[in-house]
């Protein structure tokens, strides 16, 4: 089946909606103990800011990310920053289940961890449609 490649590839990425209600409130529970634990030892001011400094470092969790793909750029937006990298500062790609990674480095390498670029796939995605736009971006094979 052939058909026109596509100008853009969008989409969005929620994982506390995508995940088990189970897993979240897990999750929630441990935020409000470190809170609670944080107040009775230190104060409000130390329980406000370990909230705050939970809440930010577990932001690609609680709230949505954004992914664009197009000819020039690639575009990752979260609610405190937006991403944006050149296609020619990528090297090879990888596609497991559920992410897409971008790495600048020619071979593997142990520091791709580091400086890979890690984009979360929705299950509900074509993953073909993908790889074809991310193979005719960087014209190589996925690892």
């Amino acid at each position: 089946m052939t058909s026109k490649p596509q100008d853009r590839i969008f989409w969005h990425v929620h994982p506390m909606k995508d995940e088990s209600l189970l897993k979240s409130i897990i999750l929630c529970s441990f935020i409000c103990f470190i809170c609670v634990f944080s107040y009775y030892y230190l104060g409000f001011f130390y329980s406000l800011t370990a909230f705050f400094i939970l809440i930010i470092s577990l932001n690609k969790y609680f709230f949505k990310t954004s992914y664009l793909l197009d000819h020039e750029v690639i575009r990752v937006k979260t609610l405190l920053m937006t991403h944006t990298q050149r296609w020619d500062h990528f090297k090879r790609f990888g596609l497991s289940d559920n992410h897409l990674y971008l790495s600048p480095l020619r071979q593997p390498s142990r520091l791709d961890q580091f400086q890979a670029l890690s984009l979360l796939l929705p299950a509900k995605l074509d993953r073909q449609e993908i790889e074809a736009f991310v193979k005719l971006k960087l014209g190589k094979t996925n690892d």
